[in-house]
């Protein structure tokens, strides 16, 4: 039996006769056959396989479904995943025909391990047949089989089972009865609504078990089914039920009361504050439910609660003077700040304080000393003392999850200090006058300082605890540089500084004389280019005269064109382009790079024997570069022939081109009807807008926002617009208000955090301006909302938004970036139903990316791997049934593989798939591209099996205009012809 689990699962028959024998002889089957019983179902020999396991199982669950050993019934549940309604219907049956020697509640039990989605459960459900099975043997219901299966019933067997479970008192069932027909009209009417309000739910609060149907009660009045008068006779009865409530209980329901009170109408928000607060009065001091409710009152109705801060302010000075002070009271403080009086602010500092310099590491809790940054900007009126309070904790925090963490469990609580500072920065530059970037760069200052941080002023504490942290007399900042490294550069990629944090790192790495591989291997600068490819050109300007030769050539090689873009480059690449570097631009044919080399481009193509062939594209390139590459231009170039006209007007017209560098053309020449610019000016940057001439802005139809500063300049004939970071969504706005009329097309990208305490204005004009276009009016064709981050509110908005701009014909919902770290799973299932294109990065310690959902709208997926991708089983994500463009970025050639290991997933679920993108690096050494043609010709025979495929897509993550491979020819592409070595299409 050791060696059986060990064969490999193709050879089936060697499984099959030792399943049989061992069956014979235990009547059972061994534990690793369950185990291994999806890989069977799922093995190349699918078809021939399936009917012996089906017999096998089938045998086997007759025995099984008498069993009481609850992990033996388990079992039940790998034979109907794994089978799905190959097996389900039989074993149904099975059920059925066994019914009348079945336990109470083995019937329901035995039914819950169908799968979630069964075909099986679902027609007889809809059918009536397993109510009436149910009732007639008075088998009871389990919890499983509601949460499952309650979503299939009828309106009769609904109102079947919800008098069952209202009799016997089962009000947590109830609950989820109530959620998941919610929305089937045809169930609930108004009679059974009044019945549910003012009967069923009495007879809970009297049990005392009200609050665990409190959300069906919030449902069934967003139904709107009550009369004016039942909702005010309600509105008077669930007052009284409150008022007589207690804290515990309110405190943890209190968002679906105050939602309640929001269907009941403003004038019961005043009575419910004021009831609370009355209630509140009578409450011992120290208890945090206080503070924790008093809080969302605060955020939830200022103006009500505003008169009875000086309330629960006085409880709080007594607690403070009990040196009581937790999270709850800490948010609490936050929200009514302006209240604290000096004496309050006194007694806090000394509680954190001397809270602070008691630590020892390991043996504090980095919640309890985060806890505390945010009253931070409170308490502090002297800026010197805030930072040197903040960079002390933050430099223990640091030493913290070095100690007390694994290498690779150190990425939550970095995540969870850097979403905590960013806050707290933006509170800093709020409070005390100073920007984002002020205080982002005083806390990098401040961080290499290292472990000085951790010694306490004497002007800081009093003299009785003057000393400084207890830490390990051996510690260094080398030994947290990796963590404190992480932090400044996740803080600075949510404040939207990665240059800044970057340019901390190189120098401080140059300083340190310490070699970094993820400096030196060109990743570093791959966040940079996530929002604003800008960041990446002013990070080269400042640090191109200190940057170490290797990794100087890193990003030259990886990033070309914004190494070139660099007006410190150009003053100083006669001394960075050597004679070395000169060698390998031609060795690895960087063709961008061939304006570095003195050699004309003929020489070069002589030289390096690169072949290619010459097309319209490739004349309109060379023009491109031409113009736009060197200094020499002359507006006269146009005009030599209708062919140059021709080929010049097109290449200008092109998205993407910037007019920034027209910039040398004469007034003249801009008016000139012979001009380049015969057509409408098809794309420029708002920032660029100064160095046009006026004549030329009721030209413009594309504008691309990539400031906040309003030039107000009106446009007359504006057809599309693109903001590229949530920063310049106000001025985005601006300019939509006067193009309401005209706008055809908008683009809004980064968008972080929608709702975060800087956005949310934005945002929601944004949504308001959306939801005010009306069809027939709006030309309105296309929008396209491009998000880096999640909200609960986007449940909401989004699908609201398509269903109000039903008429755009092109409506793109874009997610990037998605981490099933840093982003929940929980909320998998609504991105993958509301959105078209969606980036998921992953890493090889992930090892739970099970819910995905075939009923996706996702048509481009791309995934980010950045780990050995034998680590990750990607699987259920290429189940995804709407991919059209799957899109791959690996490190290497292991990326082939990845096809070879799932094309029968593939091609058994991605039936509209007509794009693959292949993303990976280089190949020059002689033997390894010999290796790699034999590599190439299977992946494209394996493409070629997939009926949908049309187009394959080959690109080098160095530079993505040089192939993969410097000679294709021995590559057998099959029936996809190539284009360019890099496009292959059928």
């Amino acid at each position: 039996m050791e060696d059986i689990e060990d064969v490999e699962m193709s050879d089936y028959n060697l499984v099959k006769d030792y399943i049989i024998r061992y069956h014979k002889v235990h009547s059972d089957f061994p534990n690793w056959y369950f185990e291994k019983l999806y890989i069977l179902a799922e093995d190349n020999d699918y078809n021939k396989n399936i009917e012996d396991l089906v017999s096998f199982g089938l045998a086997y669950l007759q025995k099984l479904i008498k069993s009481s050993d609850p992990n033996q019934l388990t079992r039940i549940e790998c034979y109907t995943h794994a089978l799905n309604d190959k097996i389900e219907p039989q074993l149904y049956n099975m059920i059925c025909t066994s019914v009348t020697n079945l336990e109470p509640e083995k019937f329901c039990h035995l039914l819950s391990f169908f799968t979630d989605d069964s075909k099986t459960i679902q027609q007889h459900m809809e059918s009536g047949e397993i109510i009436e099975f149910i009732e007639k043997y008075q088998f009871k219901y389990t919890h499983d089989f509601i949460d499952k299966f309650s979503k299939f019933l009828n309106r009769g067997d609904f109102m079947k089972v919800y008098q069952r479970l209202l009799t016997t008192e089962r009000y947590s069932n109830i609950q989820k009865l109530i959620t998941s027909n919610i929305s089937k009209v045809d169930i609930f009417d108004n009679q059974w609504a009044k019945k549910f309000i003012f009967e069923d739910s009495k007879n809970a609060i009297t049990k005392n078990l009200f609050y665990n149907i409190l959300q069906p009660v919030l449902l069934v009045l967003k139904l709107k089914l009550l009369s004016k008068e039942d909702m005010e006779k309600f509105a008077v009865a669930f007052g009284t039920f409150v008022f007589n409530t207690r804290l515990t209980n309110l405190k943890f329901n209190l968002e679906v009361v105050l939602e309640i009170y929001s269907l009941l109408g403003k004038k019961r928000y005043k009575e419910l504050v004021e009831y609370i607060m009355k209630y509140l009065n009578t409450i011992p001091n120290g208890d945090s439910h206080l503070y924790t409710i008093a809080t969302i009152l605060a955020k939830k109705f200022p103006v009500e609660f505003k008169p009875h801060r000086g309330t629960i302010n006085a409880i709080a000075e007594k607690d403070l003077l009990a040196k009581r002070l937790d999270s709850a009271m800490i948010d609490f403080l936050c929200v009514a700040g302006e209240e604290l009086t000096a004496f309050r602010k006194l007694i806090i500092v000394s509680i954190i304080e001397f809270r602070t310099i008691r630590y020892v590491i390991p043996e504090f809790k980095i919640e309890q000393l985060l806890g505390s940054f945010k009253i931070y900007p409170l308490i502090y009126s002297d800026d010197s003392r805030l930072f040197s309070m903040l960079n002390s904790n933050l430099t223990l925090s640091m030493v913290y999850i070095k100690m007390t963490n694994h290498a690779e469990d150190c990425d939550k609580p970095i995540k969870m200090v850097s979403k905590i500072l960013v806050d707290l920065i933006e509170k800093i530059a709020n409070s005390f006058g100073n920007t984002k970037e002020s205080v982002f760069q005083r806390i990098i200052t401040d961080q290499g300082r290292g472990l000085e941080n951790l010694t306490v002023s004497p002007h800081e504490i009093p003299e009785k605890h003057k000393f400084t942290f207890k830490v390990p007399i051996n510690l260094t900042r080398m030994a947290y540089i990796d963590v404190h490294y992480k932090i400044l550069i996740a803080t600075g990629v949510l404040l939207g500084l990665d240059a800044m944090a970057y340019r901390f790192i190189v120098l401080d790495r140059v300083y340190l004389e310490e070699s970094s591989d993820w400096i030196e291997n060109g990743t570093l600068f791959d966040i940079l280019l996530q929002k604003d490819s800008s960041k990446l050109v002013k990070f080269i300007d400042s640090t191109i005269t200190i940057l170490p030769k290797q990794h100087f050539k890193k990003l030259l090689f990886k990033y070309p064109q914004f190494v070139l873009e660099s007006l410190e480059f150009q003053k100083q690449k006669n001394t960075r382009i050597d004679e070395e570097i000169k060698l390998e631009i031609k060795y690895i044919q960087a063709e961008s790079l061939y304006c570095l080399l003195s050699e004309t481009p003929m020489q070069l193509e002589t030289l390096i024997q690169y072949r290619k062939t010459i097309t319209v594209e490739h004349i309109l390139s060379l023009i491109i570069e031409y113009l736009f590459q060197t200094d020499v231009f002359t507006p006269n170039i146009p005009l030599v022939s209708k062919s140059f006209f021709s080929a010049t007007s097109k290449a200008i017209s092109r998205p993407g081109v910037n007019l920034l560098y027209l910039s040398s053309l004469s007034s003249a020449c801009l008016t000139n009807p012979l001009h380049l610019l015969k057509y409408p000016v098809t794309e420029i940057e708002y920032t660029s807008l100064p160095k046009l001439s006026s004549d030329l802005y009721s030209h413009i139809e594309y504008i691309v926002v990539d400031t906040s500063v309003n030039f107000y300049i009106h446009f007359t004939q504006l057809k599309k617009i693109r903001t590229i970071d949530q920063e310049f969504l106000i001025l985005a706005l601006e300019l939509l208000d006067q193009s309401k009329d005209t706008i055809e097309e908008i683009i809004i990208e980064g968008l972080v955090d929608p709702y975060g305490i800087n956005m949310v204005v934005g945002y929601v004009e944004l949504l308001n301006f959306l939801m005010s276009m009306e069809e027939g009016k709006s030309k309105l064709k296309r929008l396209s909302l491009t998000f880096r981050g999640y909200s609960d509110n986007l449940d909401n908005d989004l699908p609201e938004l398509k269903n109000i701009l039903h008429w755009v014909k092109d409506i793109q919902f874009i997610y990037r970036e998605f981490d099933l770290d840093l982003d929940s799973q929980k909320h998998l299932p609504f991105l993958l139903s509301n959105f078209n294109n969606i980036e998921m990065v992953l890493f090889k310690e992930i090892d739970r990316i099970g819910q995905f959902s075939d009923s996706s709208l996702v048509s481009v997926f791309r995934l980010v791997l950045l780990s050995e991708i034998d680590q990750i089983d990607l699987s259920p994500i290429l189940k995804l049934k709407s991919i059209q463009n799957l899109e791959i970025f690996g490190n290497d050639f292991c990326t082939l593989k990845l096809i070879s290991k799932y094309i029968n997933v593939i091609k058994e679920n991605l039936k509209n798939l007509k794009t693959m993108t292949l993303m990976m690096e280089i190949k020059t050494i002689s033997n390894e591209i010999a290796n790699s043609s034999n590599e190439f010709s299977n992946f494209f025979y394996l493409c070629s099996t997939i009926p949908s495929l049309t187009t394959v897509k080959l690109l080098n993550n160095t530079n993505s205009k040089i192939p993969i491979l410097p000679d294709f020819s021995k590559v057998n592409s099959g029936k996809f012809k190539n284009y360019n070595d890099i496009l292959f299409k059928i």
